[in-house]
This record gives C-alpha cells, structure tokens and sequence, in this order.
C-alpha cells in the first residue's frame, strides 16, 4: 500500500516524488499501532524540505521495537521505541536507511512513536543527497 502526499507534499524541487509503504513489523503489533506510525512518517515527510532532490522515492518504516521495561525503583515503566525508515529510489533499489529511537518514562505508545519517528525523518534530507550524489558520480564516471 502506498500514499500520494500531493495534499501534504514536502518542500522540494518540481521532479522530486514521494510516497510511503505500509508499516513493517511484528505479527504481535495492532492496526491502530502500525497506522500511529505511518501516519507520524506522512506526517515528518510532510514538514521536510528537500529543495534540489530530484528523483522519486519510497519510505518503508519498520517498527523495530516499542517496549515497556520497569526499572527497579522507577515510579514509571519505561517505553522504548526504535524505528527504521528505508529509502528506495524509483527503481527499488535501497538507498539507504535511517533509524530513529527514544526511551522515555510517562510516555504514550503515541508519544514514543512520534518521538521516534521524528528522530529518524530528520536524517532522511540527508540520506537522499548523499544518494543522489552516488548515483550522479557513478553516472560521470560511467560517461568516461
């Protein structure tokens, strides 16, 4: 399943195109959890800004973990979440990845997700240059 984001779409150039596939994750994860975190990934993606990419990718975010722990003598169990967000360009071919995680106490499975996610997306401008910047060293070096 992927979502067009031509109602939240990022700042980018006129050629760039994005789109988000469904949530990766454990059998043992619920709908309501999976849709949290493809909606904060939409979300993020929106809020970015990625003047000058010019391809198309996909984002496939996984939920690695999200986990209460109690701490001996801690008030508060402890949620941890750790998330993982794949690029692919417009051929399929993995880019890169970034991972984002946050362990807070009093959080909402919300919260931490969100955290999380955020985490993670601010690093996805970056993947994508550096990927870009690859592909057209390869293309030069290819030309000669």
């Amino acid at each position: 399943m992927s979502v067009s984001l031509a109602s939240a779409a990022p700042r980018s150039s006129p050629r760039a195109a994005f789109r988000v596939d469904a949530v990766t994750a454990k059998a043992s994860v619920d709908a309501e959890t999976k849709r949290a975190l493809r909606d904060e990934v939409t979300r993020n993606l929106a809020a970015l800004d990625f003047v000058g990419v010019v391809g198309r990718y996909t984002l496939s975010p996984s939920l690695v973990q999200l986990r209460r722990y109690v701490d001996a003598g801690a008030s508060e169990p402890r949620l941890v979440c750790i998330v993982d967000v794949a690029l692919r360009d417009g051929h399929d071919a993995l880019v890169g990845s970034v991972r984002g995680s946050v362990s807070a106490e009093g959080a909402t499975q919300r919260e931490a997700i969100a955290a999380a996610v955020h985490s993670a997306m601010k690093r996805v401008p970056q993947a994508i240059q550096i990927a870009e910047r690859a592909d057209s060293q390869q293309a030069a070096y290819a030309e000669r």
